[in-house]
């Protein structure tokens, strides 16, 4: 299982336009064969945060994820929205910061 937590903070004043992303893109994500929960919430401490939880069944599921169409959609709508995306990534032996910067270079 590969489980995943992250932190995305929003350019200041964008969280209601991505919050408005948020059900399609979870909808999609969860409809992927290998994707065990998937979930995205506003943080209560901080208007410019968003918490993402997640789980795939394996690291093969969770690559398959990153190359979905929506995932990629979602990235491009960040070059414009996001700032820095901070993520865990949790499996049996081991833990990985993972970290991002918008707009990302492609």
């Amino acid at each position: 299982m590969k489980i995943g937590v992250g932190w995305l903070t929003l350019k200041p004043g964008m969280r209601d336009e991505f919050m408005a992303l948020v059900p399609a893109f979870a909808a999609a994500t969860r409809s992927e064969a290998g994707c065990l929960f998937f979930e995205m919430t506003r943080s209560i401490d901080d208007p410019n945060v968003v918490v993402i939880a997640q789980a795939f069944k394996d690291e093969a599921a969770h690559a398959e994820h990153v190359r979905s169409p929506h995932e990629n959609q979602l990235l491009r709508d960040l070059d414009r929205l996001g700032a820095f995306l901070r993520f865990l990534n949790i499996d049996a032996s081991n833990v990985a910061p993972d970290e991002l910067t918008f707009p990302v270079a492609r």
